[in-house]
């Protein structure tokens, strides 16, 4: 193959690489188009903590079971345990309006979160869709908000993040 075939080769390989780029762009700019799957979660599953009760004091709701949905720093008691997200640590998740790679891992999110229970006060790397043990509870980071964007910065106090906890089996 001649240096001008090389050249010609490369230049019809970098259009085709642009058109997919175009039309994967086009796709996350459509009112309808979903975000990147399994990364974000708008919807819940299941009820939010079905029975509270009231305390005397504080006026914090005690939640049984459930999801609930915090901010960085705000707190949710539930019967066994309480959970304070800190900070988010990593948001690597694929960007809305990019085209990630195939086999590329869509990214996770991971939140430094403080969990008290009976045997004391930890501070746990929580990763979305992992699960996390402590006493006879089962706490799992399972949405997060807002879609991550291209070229934008998420400010720490804008996520939402939706966390579950179930009682052990």
């Amino acid at each position: 193959m001649n240096k001008t075939n090389w050249i010609i080769a490369i230049l019809v390989g970098i259009a085709f690489v642009c058109t997919l780029i175009t039309y994967a762009e086009s796709l996350h700019t459509m009112p309808e188009a979903p975000a990147a799957p399994v990364i974000s979660t708008t919807t819940q599953t299941k009820p939010v903590s079905t029975t509270h009760t009231q305390p005397s004091s504080g006026g914090i709701l005690i939640h049984t079971f459930g999801d609930v949905t915090l901010s960085v720093g705000q707190t949710a008691k539930f019967s066994d345990v309480t959970i304070v997200p800190v900070s988010i640590d990593q948001d690597s998740r694929c960007p809305l309006g990019t085209l990630c790679t195939v086999g590329f891992q869509a990214g996770t999110v991971e939140v430094s979160t403080r969990i008290t229970s009976a045997s004391g006060t930890l501070i746990q790397t929580l990763a979305l869709g992992k699960s996390f043990t402590i006493g006879h509870d089962v706490i799992t980071l399972t949405g997060v908000e807002p879609v991550k964007r291209r070229e934008t910065t998420i400010p720490q106090s804008s996520y939402q993040l939706t966390f579950s906890v179930e009682p052990t089996s």
